[in-house]
């Protein structure tokens, strides 16, 4: 019996090696190749500074943030590809490219967003050669939903345009779930960040994360109508952002019993009371995509 599963153990990873794993060092290659992709079209997006010297010689932090931010996002906008049924390696790999490459450039689009309607006072690129920590948090955690947002965009059947339209309609949802997040705190979110407020930016980086598993789970799933799509974004988003709100005003009582939130966050710049609040949005935007 032994020597039997032995047997049958070798034989499937002789098939393996001959059928699957050169198809598989294929897609990591690919995959490689559009991180590279990725990196030269955030070059762009920041010409005229040295991202690598900015990292690297001056260790100013706030790019390291927002760099890893952006190619986490990259790479959650393109792993979409290899969910789902196989149409033939060649096909896939195409497919791979093409949905890539459109990711790449929603990425760009997410920076262009959260210079011109987020962050209007502030001039981004100059905010973090400054060493602005707290806008490089929200850069990082707009760029993981937009990841989130993309990957949810391009999985299932439908045509680019419709691809289109379910990113559109993600960013609009994204901005109205963050200004009701910002209608409910007592101080001034963007202008806090503008100003260099580690904890605001870091609680923002969260809430980003936590719309972005909002948004996937509401526009995850095959194209079947415009009005399926907006009803099952309505009930689904909109929901999930008012238990993430109610979750705010009850569970920060519970995790900070002998403070307030206000006072952590906004007076005493407190990030590891913010770190405690991402991992905490997070969480509970998880809880909520797998409870509804």
């Amino acid at each position: 019996m032994t020597k039997e599963l032995s047997g049958l153990y070798l034989w499937e990873m002789k098939e393996y090696i001959i059928h699957e794993l050169p198809a598989n060092l294929g897609y990591f290659l690919a995959a490689f190749i559009l991180l590279l992709l990725a990196k030269l079209a955030r070059d762009i997006t920041t010409r005229g500074i040295d991202d690598d010297a900015e990292i690297t010689k001056k260790d100013n932090q706030a790019f390291g943030i927002y760099s890893a931010g952006y190619y986490l996002g990259s790479g959650l906008a393109f792993v979409g590809v290899f969910i789902g049924h196989s149409d033939g390696f060649w096909n896939n790999i195409v497919e791979v490219f093409q949905y890539g490459l459109t990711g790449i450039v929603f990425m760009g689009m997410s920076y262009v967003i959260s210079d011109l309607v987020y962050l209007r006072k502030a001039k981004v690129m100059d905010a973090l050669v400054a060493g602005n920590n707290a806008v490089a948090w929200f850069l990082a955690g707009r760029f993981v939903f937009t990841g989130l947002n993309v990957l949810a965009a391009i999985h299932g059947e439908g045509s680019w345009f419709v691809s289109f339209i379910y990113f559109i309609l993600g960013e609009v949802g994204c901005w109205i779930g963050y200004f009701v997040y910002c209608r409910v705190t007592p101080y001034d979110d963007i202008r806090e960040i503008e100003n260099g407020t580690d904890a605001v930016g870091i609680v923002s980086a969260g809430i980003f994360l936590a719309l972005g598993l909002l948004a996937l789970n509401a526009l995850w799933g095959d194209f079947l109508g415009y009005d399926v799509m907006l009803i099952n974004f309505l009930a689904w988003f909109a929901g999930g952002v008012i238990l993430l709100l109610l979750f705010r005003s009850v569970g920060s009582r519970i995790l900070f019993p002998k403070s307030t939130l206000v006072k952590e966050i906004h007076r005493d710049n407190n990030k590891g009371a913010a770190a405690i609040m991402l991992a905490a949005y997070l969480v509970m935007a998880t809880v909520i995509v797998l409870c509804f």
